[in-house]
C-alpha cells in the first residue's frame, strides 16, 4: 500500500459571504486516512472521526475493520463524511456481534444532519436491540449512501428487535441512498429498515432484500413516521408471525408513507399484507409501482389495508396471491386506485382474487382488472368484490376473471356501490353471476356493458337473497349460463331501467333472457331480444312487472310491444354475435322503441353521470354518454311522458332534449293544479296518471304529485 500524504488541507472562498461585503472566509476541510496496516493517518475509524472536524473526511483504506474502534462508531454530532476508498466491496465493518455481545456497526444521536455522510461500506454482523447495522435516533438525520447493510440482527428480548438494518426512531429523519440492505432479521419489525416515533426517513434507489421481520414490516417497516421511498426494489423479504406477521415487503402503522416508481416483488407475509400493509389510520401514498408476485398467509397478496387510507395510482398490482385474497384488500378504511393494472392474481379462500373491500369507502377508476382467479373453495368475486361498503367503480375494464360467485364483480351484505361506465367482458363464474353477482346488496348499476360472460346461472348478472339493485343504461348481451343467459333473480327484487338484454343463451332451455325465481324485479325502457330459448320465464312465486319494453314474444304490461328493435347490426359487420366489439345494439331510424318509453322510469342519476354533483336529477346521458331524452320528429311519441319521450334500450336515438318534469302531466312545465285535474281523472281508471310506470294511477303516484307540487321544471 501506497503511503499517504497524511494531512490535505483546502482553502475555499466563501462566495456567498463575500457577497454580503464581508471578507472571504478560509475553510479548512482535511482529508484524513484510516487503514488498518498503519499506512494511512490511523488504524481505527473512530479514530479518524475523534480527529476529524466538520467539513472533513475520513477515507477508509480496503479492508476489514473489526475490533474496538471499528464499531459502534459514533460522530458525535460532526458534519464529516466516512468512506470507503474503493466502494463497499472492498470495505468492510465487521461488529463479529451476537446476543451475548451486542455491538452495531454507526449509532447516530448527537443531532447530525445530511452533512453527516456514510458512503460505501459494507457494514455487517452486527447484533443490537435496536438497530443492527446503523441506529440514528434523538433527532439525527445523516445520510448513508452507496453502503451494503447485511446480515445484521434487531433482537431484544425486553423491548428492543427493531431495525435489522438500519433503525430510525424519534424524529430522525435519515436520508438512505443507493444502498444495498439484505440478509438481515428483527424480531419485531422491520427487517430491512424501521423508521418510528416521526423518523421521516428518505430511501432513494435502494435495493431491499431477504431481510426478516418476525412481525411487520420484512422490508421496511414505519410507525407514527412518514418515509418517502423512491426508486426501491423490495424484494423477496418475510414477515414470518403466523397470525400476526404483516407487509411481508412494506408494512406501516399510523404512518404516512409515499411509495414511489419502486418495484415490490416476490415478499410474504404470514398473516396480512405480502407486498404492503397498512394499518392504524395510516395514509399511504402508492404511485407508479410494480407490486408482483407476493404472497399473504390470510389476506392481500399485494397490497393489504385495515382501518387506514391508501391511494395507488399508476401502478400493476400483478401476480400476487392470498389464501383469503390475492391483489388488493381494503379492511373498513378508504381505498382510491386509479390508472393501475390489476392482473393475474390469486386467491385461495373466500374473498377476490383481484380487489376485495370490506366495509369502509372506496374509489377504482380508469383501472384493468383481468385475469384475477379464485382457486377451488374461493367463491366470491374474481375481478371485485365488494362486501358492506361504499364503493365508487368507473371507467374500468373487468375482464377475464374466475371465481365460484361473481365473475367479474360481486356485491354482497348490504353493499351499495355505484359502479358506471365499465366494461365488464369474458368473465367466469362456477355458480352465478358471470359479469356480476349480488347477494344481500343494492349497487347502481349504471351505463355499462356487460358482454360475453359466463356461468352456472345468470351469466351476465344473478341477484341472490333479498338484492335489489338499479341497473340503468346497459347493454347485458352475448352472455350464457345453463339458467338465465342474460339476468338470474332469486328472491330478489332488482330494477332495470333502459336496458338492452339480447344474444344470450342458457344452456338448459331455461331464459336466454331473464329467469325469475320467487322474486319480483321491475323492467321498464327495455329491449329484451333475440335471447335463446325465450326472454323470460318465472318460477317460484315471482312476481315480474315490466313496463313500456320491447319483449320478443310479447309479455303483459303498459306499454310494453312486441316488434322487431330495428338494431343496427346486432352481431356486426363480421356475422359473429361472439365478437362483441364489432357488435351495434344502437337503434336504426323508424324503431319501433324511439319514443316509447317512460320519461317518468327513467332513474335518479345516483351514479352522478354528467358529473354535475345533481343525483336526484333524471339520469340525463344514455350509454354512449350523450343525451337520454331527445324527440325524434320522425316518429311519433307512444310512450308515456311530455315531449322528448325516452327511448326504450340503453341508446338514445338522437340528440340531447331537456329533462322531464316530474309530475307535470299537461307537459306546462310547472306542477299545479292542471296536473291534479287530470290526475284525479285517471284515479285506478286508466294510466293517464301513472307516474310510476307501474300501469296504476294511484297512491304512489299521488305521492310523487305532491312532492314536486309548485315546481318548476329545470
Amino acid at each position: 500500500m501506497s503511503t499517504r500524504v497524511p494531512s490535505i488541507t483546502l482553502v475555499l472562498l466563501a462566495v456567498p459571504i463575500a457577497t454580503l461585503g464581508l471578507p472571504a472566509t478560509v475553510v479548512h476541510a482535511d482529508t484524513i486516512y484510516v487503514c488498518w496496516d498503519g499506512s494511512g493517518d490511523y488504524r481505527t475509524i473512530q479514530e479518524g472521526i475523534d480527529a476529524a472536524g466538520d467539513g472533513d473526511e475520513v477515507v477508509v483504506c480496503d479492508g476489514t475493520y473489526t475490533g474496538a474502534g471499528n464499531k459502534d462508531l459514533d460522530f458525535h454530532g460532526k458534519a464529516i463524511t466516512v468512506r470507503s476508498e474503493n466502494g463497499p466491496d472492498n470495505c468492510i465493518i465487521d461488529c463479529q456481534a451476537d446476543e451475548f455481545d451486542l455491538h452495531r456497526g454507526f449509532h447516530f444521536h448527537s443531532g447530525e444532519t445530511p452533512l453527516s455522510l456514510v458512503e460505501g461500506l459494507t457494514i455487517t454482523n452486527g447484533y443490537a436491540g435496536d438497530g443492527g447495522g446503523i441506529y440514528c435516533t434523538e433527532g439525527s438525520g445523516p445520510t448513508i449512501s452507496n453502503c451494503v447493510v447485511t446480515n445484521n440482527t434487531a433482537h431484544d428480548p425486553m423491548e428492543g428487535g427493531r431495525g435489522g438494518g438500519i433503525c430510525c426512531r424519534y424524529e430522525s429523519n435519515a436520508t438512505i441512498s443507493e444502498c444495498t440492505i439484505t440478509g438481515n432479521d428483527s424480531s419485531i419489525d422491520g427487517g430491512g429498515v424501521y423508521c418510528g416515533e416521526a423518523s421521516n426517513a428518505t430511501v432513494i434507489n435502494c435495493t431491499i432484500s431477504e431481510n426478516r421481520a418476525v412481525d411487520n414490516g420484512g422490508g421496511l417497516c414505519c410507525r407514527c413516521s412518514a418515509p418517502m421511498i423512491t426508486g426501491c426494489t423490495v424484494a423477496a423479504n418475510t414477515a414470518s408471525r403466523e397470525h400476526g406477521g404483516r407487509g411481508g415487503g412494506i408494512g406501516c402503522y399510523e404512518s404516512a408513507p409515499t411509495i414511489n416508481d419502486c418495484t415490490i416483488v416476490g415478499n410474504a407475509a404470514a398473516d396480512l399484507g405480502g407486498g404492503v400493509y397498512c394499518d392504524e389510520g395510516s395514509d399511504a401514498t402508492i404511485g407508479d409501482c410494480a407490486i408482483g408476485s407476493n404472497t399473504a398467509g390470510s389476506a392481500g397478496g399485494g397490497v393489504a389495508c385495515r382501518n387506514s387510507t391508501a391511494t395507488i395510482a399508476g401502478s400493476t398490482i400483478s401476480d400476487n396471491s392470498g389464501a383469503d385474497a390475492g391483489g388488493v384488500y381494503a379492511f373498513y378504511g378508504c381505498l382510491t386506485v386509479t390508472d393501475s393494472e390489476i392482473l393475474g392474481n390469486n386467491s385461495a379462500g373466500f374473498y377476490c382474487g383481484g380487489i376485495t373491500i370490506i366495509g369502509g369507502a372506496a374509489r377504482i377508476e380508469k383501472c384493468t382488472i383481468k385475469g384475477n382467479e379464485g382457486s377451488p373453495g374461493s367463491w366470491w368475486g374474481g375481478g371485485v368484490c365488494c362486501r358492506g361498503s361504499n364503493t365508487r367503480i368507473s371507467d374500468c375494464v373487468i375482464s377475464e376473471n374466475v371465481v365460484g360467485y361473481g365473475g367479474g364483480l360481486m356485491f354482497m351484505l348490504d353493499d351499495d356501490s355505484v359502479i358506471r361506465n365499465c366494461l365488464i367482458i369474458g368473465n367466469q363464474s362456477e355458480a352465478a353471476g358471470g359479469g356480476v353477482h349480488c347477494e344481500d346488496s343494492s349497487p347502481t348499476i349504471s351505463n355499462c356493458t356487460i358482454t360475453a360472460n359466463t356461468a352456472g346461472s345468470g351469466g351476465g348478472l344473478s341477484c341472490w337473497t333479498s338484492s335489489s339493485p338499479v341497473v340503468a343504461n346497459c347493454t347485458i348481451t352475448g352472455n350464457t349460463a345453463s339458467i338465465g343467459g342474460g339476468v338470474h333473480c332469486v328472491e330478489s327484487s332488482p330494477t332495470m331501467r333502459n336496458c338492452t338484454v339480447s344474444a344470450n343463451t342458457a344452456h338448459y332451455g331455461i331464459s336466454g333472457g331473464v329467469y325469475c325465481y320467487y322474486s319480483h324485479p321491475r323492467i321498464t325502457n327495455c329491449v329484451l331480444w333475440d335471447d335463446k330459448p325465450e326472454e323470460i320465464r318465472l318460477g317460484g312465486g315471482s312476481d315480474l312487472i315490466v313496463s313500456y319494453s320491447d319483449v320478443q314474444g310479447g309479455w303483459p304490461g303498459a306499454g310494453n310491444i312486441d316488434a322487431d328493435p330495428l338494431f343496427v347490426d346486432p352481431d356486426g359487420p363480421d356475422d359473429d354475435p361472439n365478437t362483441w366489439e364489432d357488435n351495434d345494439f344502437h337503434l336504426s331510424a323508424g324503431s319501433p322503441c324511439i319514443d316509447a318509453g317512460c320519461n317518468w322510469a327513467v332513474p335518479p342519476d345516483t351514479a352522478d353521470l354528467d358529473e354535475d354533483g345533481d343525483t336526484s336529477e333524471y339520469t340525463p346521458l344514455d350509454l354512449d354518454g350523450e343525451g337520454r331524452f331527445f324527440d325524434d320528429p320522425d316518429t311519433g311519441d307512444t310512450g308515456c311522458g311530455c315531449p322528448p319521450i325516452v327511448d326504450m334500450g340503453a341508446y338514445e336515438f338522437g340528440d340531447a332534449g331537456p329533462q322531464p318534469c316530474p309530475g307535470d302531466l299537461d307537459c306546462d312545465r310547472v306542477v299545479g293544479h292542471s296536473d291534479l285535474g287530470i290526475f284525479l281523472r285517471a284515479w285506478h281508471i286508466s294510466d293517464e296518471g301513472d307516474l310510476n310506470c307501474d300501469g296504476e294511477t294511484d297512491h304512489a303516484d299521488l305521492g310523487i304529485l305532491l312532492t314536486y307540487w309548485g315546481a318548476g321544471c329545470p
